[in-house]
């Protein structure tokens, strides 16, 4: 009895150990450059398998010379893969400091199926042919400042977390209108030279997030879910276009030589205006601009700016006026104070167009003029906020 009981004992320890079989996971850094297959290029001499972690060390080209899987690709700076002709897979962390290169062949891509990118440094990928595709749920670093020259494309049902800074010099597309998904997290930055999720999903509006539209050319700015922004930036040359109305919880910039069109849609702004260069500015079209904000708020344009339609309603905070600025159609005042300091805040652009007034409250510290048709019997609004008529 004593017997059965022991060899009963064993029976189930041996069961047991061999029931959860390790999987073995080993990381190898390149040793020096050469083929990817080649057992000489990495340290140990032994070739990365599927499951495996490659380091490509600084210093070394690596270049594929077959479609291949890794699980963690991590490439130092001053490191070099080149993935031409060839489709590279990476299943779990890609960090990238130094260069991935990849061009020519249309059925190769970087395929990313893992769930974490980063880095400091370089994706270059041929944009008429190939495309870095985001097949799942990922996360970019807080940490990266990361370069995409080329195209990228978010899979059905993925999402894809900035944390960090990325540009990138192609189209950010997604093959689903609905879960396809690019979300920009607080304080991470975007910048975007080519289309922006003409098709999936844009979350914008997390605190001190930015989106920079940057093409050399005319550049349609995506409409976001809940058509909200933090900071919008609007760069590089061309139209900037919108296509639907927009709300800034930041900051609105207009730079380098860009010309924000509004295409008659309606801003609201509860950051600052800022048109930063003396060859970009702001088409306003029939469009109306709202500073909304708790805060402090400026309006900055060296040049002097126009709006079509203005309306200040601000429960606290200043808005200051660091140019001249024109309204040449409706002025709706409705609470805060504006502040113009030298400049002057003008309603109208002429006896021919004079302009209309609605005022409820606030005031305006400093500078403030309209035109007048001064022809026959005339009542304007003239004071604020005393509302001073003239007859």
């Amino acid at each position: 009895m004593l017997q059965r009981k022991f060899l009963l004992v064993l029976l189930t320890s041996f069961i047991f150990c061999f029931s959860y079989p390790a999987i073995s996971q080993t990381t190898i850094t390149s040793l020096q450059t050469g083929s990817w297959n080649s057992s000489s290029t990495w340290q140990g001499g032994t070739v990365p398998g599927s499951t495996d972690n490659a380091i490509i060390s600084d210093g070394t080209t690596v270049t594929l010379v077959a479609n291949t899987t890794i699980n963690n690709l991590t490439i130092e700076g001053g490191g070099v893969l080149n993935a031409d002709n060839k489709q590279m897979t990476v299943n779990g962390k890609l960090i990238v400091d130094g260069t991935f290169t990849s061009k020519f062949s249309a059925a190769s891509n970087l395929e990313f199926d893992g769930d974490t990118l980063g880095g400091l440094g370089s994706i270059i990928i041929d944009a008429t042919t190939r495309s870095m595709n985001l097949n799942n749920d990922a996360v970019i670093l807080s940490t990266s400042d990361l370069t995409l020259y080329g195209n990228a494309n978010i899979s059905s049902g993925a999402t894809v977390t900035n944390k960090g800074i990325i540009e990138l010099t192609g189209n950010l597309t997604g093959n689903n209108a609905i879960s396809s998904v690019w979300t920009n997290a607080d304080n991470s930055t975007l910048i975007i030279s080519g289309a922006l999720l003409s098709t999936g999903v844009l979350n914008a509006n997390a605190t001190g997030n930015t989106i920079n539209y940057n093409y050399t050319g005319d550049q349609d700015i995506k409409d976001p879910a809940s058509s909200t922004y933090y900071n919008l930036c609007a760069g590089g040359t061309g139209n900037k276009n919108l296509f639907a109305s927009v709300l800034a919880l930041g900051d609105l910039q207009i730079n380098n030589s860009a010309v924000f069109v509004s295409n008659n849609f309606d801003i609201e702004i509860r950051g600052d205006w800022l048109v930063q260069s003396s060859s970009s500015s702001f088409s306003e079209g029939t469009s109306n601009v709202s500073f909304t904000g708790t805060a402090d708020q400026e309006i900055t344009n060296t040049l002097g700016e126009t709006f079509f339609d203005l309306t200040v309603n601000k429960t606290s905070g200043n808005l200051t006026i660091n140019n001249n600025v024109t309204v040449s159609n409706s002025f709706v005042f409705q609470n805060g104070i504006v502040t113009t300091g030298s400049n002057i805040l003008t309603l109208g652009t002429g006896t021919g167009n004079t302009g209309t007034l609605s005022y409820t409250g606030g005031f305006i510290n400093g500078y403030f003029e309209r035109w007048i048709n001064a022809t026959g019997t005339i009542s304007f609004l003239w004071g604020l906020p005393a509302g001073i008529v003239f007859g």
